[in-house]
């Protein structure tokens, strides 16, 4: 292919340079007037008219330096640097270059960096391309600084989950799916249930200034240890389980517990009383009893039956304890439904659908989200916040829920308000029977001893309430309807509904006052959901 011959005049470090490319084929040559006119052009002095004449002669592409050019430095490509707020990057963006002039080398955009202070991160790759390719008037990251990094203990990778009944499948609704609940973390024996991983050093930090950068502090690391039927391998780097059965972490201990597995509780098995997991893929019949150290799960409906367990309790099919079913346990409750039971628990207490008619003790929230969410009828005590869809019914059940104090708390105060009661009763009948009898005697000694009692009681029923203040976070969600003799109290403030029904409320305690406003469906608020 025929191509004609092409030169170039540029400037570099104070000088003029030219280079000149041969033609090919019968292309037409460079001639020596071509150059010698550009040179005029640019102002480019021609006293050194035979070394353009020689480069011309040669045509072999190589620059060759004609004589000193100050006029243009002005044609060059203009370099602009930015270092970023907190030093850790630097922008870098070349002008075009006017006709004539040139772009600076990597050598001497590096300078440039280096006058502004620019020294560390320097990314010569993307300087190289930048000008190989042409690129102008387009900002470009030429140098980054290295994040600090905290160090890490050692710590475990574990294979089961380490809260499984914390409910993680959700419905479209927000409702929890108990089907998909993996309640029970069934592990063969020999199964690896932790890999430990080894501490990792703290890295260092530098900006692009060169300036290094401390590592923030470690998290502080926790010790996993082998506990019940579990060990470690000889490696020491992983614990396997020993035996078959449900694996939990209590504490930083890696344990695994038996599991009991029984058809039904009744006359056959009788009570079940057991050291481990035990489940129940049916019922339990009325007045029979499932203890279990570890979890509890029932497949089908619970009626008048007793449920103890050491951590959580899940019930798939719900409960109707008909005036006389228990369940308490150390962890969460779980279940679809509860109905004329008594239920307390030292974790969150999530029904989907109802909880009617039931005195409930929980150390955390109380939570129902499911498709009908209703909660009417009987008394509870939520340590934490409490989120339902409807509070009380349309028939005015009356429906009292305590939140935002510890249900020991609520309890010391209401028995010695209680106990103050009753003595005040009792002093009031000492007081007519001296009225009525000119002989007081040993009544005498009797109300002196009552009236003292009475003053104690009323000074550390002063202390006990002065603990009944909720933390300022404490919320209440009604995500529908809260329907009148329904109580929402936050110590001894309350939120009473008398004559109509409120609608879509958000409850919060702040100072000694309940803020009340509208619940939004597109904006819920912040709730700790699965916090005990």
């Amino acid at each position: 292919m025929d191509r004609d011959g092409v030169f170039l005049i540029e400037y570099r470090a104070g000088s003029a340079y030219l280079t000149v490319n041969p033609p090919e084929g019968s292309g037409r040559p460079v001639y020596l007037e071509d150059v010698i006119n550009r040179m005029k052009i640019l102002g480019v002095s021609t006293i050194c008219a035979d070394v353009v004449a020689g480069a011309v002669n040669r045509s072999d592409g190589e620059a060759v330096e004609l004589i000193a050019w100050p006029r243009g430095a002005d044609l060059m490509s203009k370099v602009d640097i930015s270092v970023a707020g907190d030093l850790m990057s630097a922008t870098f963006r070349l002008s075009a270059p006017k006709k004539g002039g040139g772009v600076p080398t990597i050598e001497e955009i590096k300078g440039e960096l280096k006058s502004a202070g620019v020294v560390w991160g320097i990314k010569e790759d993307e300087i190289a391309r930048m000008i190989e390719n042409g690129v102008y008037d387009t900002d470009l990251c030429v140098a980054s600084g290295r994040v600090p990094k905290a160090g890490l203990p050692q710590r475990a990778e574990f294979s089961f989950v380490q809260d499984p009944g914390k409910p993680y499948v959700f419905r479209d609704d927000g409702s929890v799916d108990l089907k998909e609940l993996n309640f029970i973390q069934n592990r063969k024996k020999g199964d690896v249930l932790a890999t430990i991983v080894e501490e990792e050093n703290p890295v260092h930090g530098m900006n692009v200034l060169g300036q290094e950068l401390p590592p923030p502090p470690a998290p502080r690391g926790k010790v996993i240890k082998a506990g019940k039927n579990t060990a470690f391998t000889e490696s020491g780097d992983k614990i396997i389980a020993l035996i078959d059965g449900n694996a939990y972490l209590k504490g930083n201990a890696v344990c695994i517990e038996p599991v009991v597995r029984v058809q039904r509780v009744d006359y056959e098995t009788g009570n079940v009383r057991f050291q481990g997991s035990v489940i129940v893929r049916e019922t339990v019949a009325d007045g029979f009893v499932v203890e279990a150290d570890g979890a509890v799960e029932i497949g089908e409906f619970l009626g008048r039956a007793a449920v103890r367990a050491g951590r959580d309790v899940l019930l798939r099919g719900g409960m109707n304890g008909d005036g006389a079913g228990t369940v308490r346990a150390g962890g969460s409750i779980r279940a679809k439904y509860i109905e004329h039971a008594r239920v307390s628990c030292g974790g969150n207490l999530i029904v989907d659908e109802l909880l009617m008619h039931t005195d409930f003790v929980t150390e955390g929230n109380l939570v129902m989200r499911g498709r009908r969410g209703e909660l009417l009828g009987g008394n509870g005590v939520v340590a934490g916040n409490i989120w339902v869809k409807q509070l009380g019914s349309t028939s005015e059940v009356p429906t009292r829920i305590s939140i935002g104090i510890k249900p020991a708390r609520l309890s010391a105060y209401i028995v010695i308000k209680q106990d103050l009661e009753r003595l005040a009763i009792e002093l009031d009948e000492v007081n007519r029977l001296i009225a009525g009898s000119k002989k007081a005697g040993g009544i005498e000694e009797k109300r002196q001893d009552l009236e003292a009692a009475v003053r104690e009681k009323k000074r550390l029923l002063i202390v006990e309430r002065a603990k009944l203040t909720p933390a300022p976070s404490t919320i209440a969600v009604i995500e529908d309807e809260a329907y009148p003799k329904s109580v929402v109290a936050f110590g001894e403030e309350e939120f009473r509904v008398t004559n109509t029904s409120v609608k879509k409320t958000i409850l919060r305690y702040s100072g000694r006052t309940i803020i009340e406003s509208g619940f939004n469906p597109a904006e819920p608020p912040d709730f700790p959901w699965f916090e005990s």
